[in-house]
């Protein structure tokens, strides 16, 4: 590496274009400053012999404090960041030995004693005079900042650098890779998976716009690369223009607008208040059959919404039942497990919204003219209620809607997808409706560390709480005030709840989240 003087550093610097910014993530005490003391002695600013000891990038205000760390990573202590985590296990000492027996001429059994073991008996023997220049053979024998820095790619602007972990083998130039989901299971064969890594649900939503009208598209943008760097964020674009964004709690939404802010679209936005994502469902059985004509009068659907047996939504979120399922291993495993009519399990249209969601549309007439070709028409209109329900245009969650009856015009052009779309939405609405429609409110599973003697300003705390989502703002800052900042929560989403009363009811707390969400 070239030394520079510093001149040449401070000329080198208005080359904005070759600016290149750099974050240094290990643990406390893993040497953090003395890399970038190296890195800085490397382009001659400080003496190699100063390196480690002269903290050279720390600010006034770190140095006061006396600490290196700008941001304090903690992946076990906060729920909402693990999707940004992976793991991995096996067997270093059987691993490693199998690899090294041939080398040293090493029975691998009595390799495997030896490795990651303190074999020195004493402290003298441990510690003993080469320690003295163990210093300056370890920086003569491998010139590591070297070969790392030339590894760098220089990049174009507006190009995204993502960091991948490669569990086994070499990545090389050129090869081709396949890039995995967070939830990948390639088929039946699980591939030493030993269990999913599950993510935290995304139920609470802020509308970002620009201060500036013209940053528009940098906004697009930034939400863009907001949405690359972060898989659990969800970037929404409502029908009125609103931007949406969706995170897994207040503390996640707060650091997912700041990097939006600061680093993704570098631009003043506006925020608006932090809103919870609810769902409608339904409580029985339609009170009776429903019918909706199709514009022309020529098509009839007749339909009831029923809902899913408990736990059936569930299984559907964990892929225990799946639209890619074989059809009969699918039907006997819902015939088994919840009670459905094997026949009926192995007629199921699809799921939805978005095709995996938890509502299944089920066919379950006898003989009707015609059905198959509007299917994918039913589907869309199908899709279209379910992720925009009939209360309050929330996603749908737990609803199995039947069709009993069709009846069609016997001309194809009749029957088209302009005249099925929107009459199979409207009967599903009115399912929808006559099957007495709940609200579901998400809620939060809370778990508590503190010292003993601060659980006394827990319950106080815990007995002005509700566990929704949507009353879960702020609670944090209250816990800690009231317990002197000894106590630590951590809230993950758990499990939808219903809403206790009627949403017809204005009054009532269902009622008010509609009125007020219909308002938005």
């Amino acid at each position: 590496m070239v030394n520079f003087t510093i001149d040449q550093i401070r000329e080198i610097m208005d080359r904005k274009n070759n600016i290149r910014n750099m974050s240094v993530i290990a643990h406390v005490d893993h040497g953090k400053s003395t890399l970038t003391d190296s890195l800085v002695s490397k382009a001659g600013i400080i003496a190699s012999s100063r390196a480690g000891e002269t903290r050279f990038t720390d600010t006034r205000k770190m140095n006061k404090k006396d600490i290196t760390i700008k941001i304090n990573v903690d992946p076990k202590g906060n729920r909402g960041f693990w999707s940004q985590f992976t793991w991995l296990g096996f067997h270093f000492e059987r691993l490693f030995a199998a690899m090294y027996t041939k080398k040293f001429g090493i029975v691998e059994d009595k390799l495997m004693k030896r490795l990651w073991v303190t074999i020195s008996t004493t402290i003298k023997k441990k510690w003993d005079k080469r320690t003295k220049f163990s210093h300056q053979n370890m920086r003569s024998s491998r010139r590591a900042d070297d070969v790392h820095l030339q590894m760098v790619p220089t990049s174009d602007k507006g190009r995204f650098f993502a960091f991948g972990r490669v569990f086994a083998g070499t990545v090389k130039t050129g090869i081709k890779c396949r890039i995995m989901g967070p939830n990948f299971t390639p088929g039946k064969k699980r591939r030493s998976i030993e269990k999913n890594i599950q993510s935290v649900s995304p139920v609470v939503r802020v509308a970002v716009e620009c201060k500036n009208p013209s940053d528009l598209p940098k906004l697009v943008e930034g939400l863009k690369r907001l949405a690359k760097s972060d898989p659990m964020v969800q970037c929404i674009i409502e029908e009125t223009g609103e931007h949406i964004i969706a995170g897994a709690g207040e503390l996640h939404l707060e650091i997912c607008l700041k990097d939006l802010e600061e680093d993704h679209a570098c631009i003043p936005l506006k925020k608006s208040d932090p809103v919870v994502s609810y769902r409608e469902t339904v409580s029985e059985e339609s009170s009776l059959t429903c019918l909706s004509k199709s514009p022309n009068k020529h098509n009839r659907l007749f339909m009831r919404a029923a809902p899913l047996p408990e736990g059936c939504a569930e299984a559907i979120d964990n892929g225990d039942i799946a639209p890619r399922q074989e059809i009969k291993e699918r039907g006997r495993y819902m015939a088994d497990k919840f009670d459905f009519d094997v026949g009926e399990a192995r007629k199921i249209w699809c799921f939805g919204p978005e095709g995996t969601g938890p509502n299944l549309l089920m066919d379950v007439t006898k003989g009707v003219q015609y059905l198959n070709e509007i299917k994918d028409s039913a589907i869309a209109g199908f899709q279209w209620a379910t992720k925009e329900g009939v209360l309050c245009e929330e996603n749908v969650r737990g609803v199995r809607y039947n069709i009993h009856d069709v009846t069609l015009h016997a001309d194809a052009i009749h029957r088209g997808g302009g005249q099925i779309i929107p009459t199979t939405r409207r009967v599903l609405y009115a399912c929808q409706l006559t099957a007495k429609p709940k609200i579901m409110e998400p809620v939060f599973l809370v778990e508590i560390q503190c010292p003993e003697q601060a659980v006394g300003g827990i319950y106080s705390c815990l007995n002005k709480a509700s566990w929704s989502v949507n009353e879960s703002f702020g609670f944090t800052g209250d816990l800690r005030s009231s317990t002197g900042g000894q106590a630590f929560p951590q809230c993950v989403f758990d499990h939808w709840a219903v809403m206790p009363g009627d949403p017809f009811d204005s009054t009532s707390k269902p009622g008010e989240v509609v009125t007020v969400t219909r308002k938005t």
